[in-house]
């Protein structure tokens, strides 16, 4: 029997090492690792293999979800001013239980001016 030594260099915490990365290097570069040597070993227990394939699938998933949270970009919150002759159009559907429709805004759809 052999023993070996594995050596990683998996980063740490910092402005350029996120916590997604650090995470996401754990995973793919130890864990995955080892249960695939456990894997390639002689696993003769049937719940045993069915527990790894459980557990390949998780750590892929898990994968992809840090991988997606690298890659997330920032949306800048938006606030849209509504009109308030469309909001008061509007609440007036409201209290009459009913949607609001265009033709409800009458001529003024018509208008260049109301129509920016």
């Amino acid at each position: 029997m052999c023993d070996l030594v594995q050596i990683l260099n998996l980063g740490y915490y910092s402005l350029q090492n996120n916590p997604f990365e650090i995470t996401h290097n754990y995973v793919q570069n130890c864990f995955v690792p080892i249960f695939n040597s456990y894997r390639n070993a002689a696993v003769k227990n049937c719940s045993d293999q069915q527990s790894l394939e459980q557990l390949y699938k998780k750590m892929n998933e898990l994968n992809r979800i840090l991988i997606q949270c690298q890659n997330s970009i920032d949306v800048p919150e938006i606030n849209l001013q509504i009109d308030p002759v469309v909001k008061q159009v509007c609440d007036r559907a409201k209290m009459e239980r009913r949607q609001a429709k265009l033709d409800d805004l009458g001529d003024k759809l018509h208008r260049p001016d109301f129509i920016v």
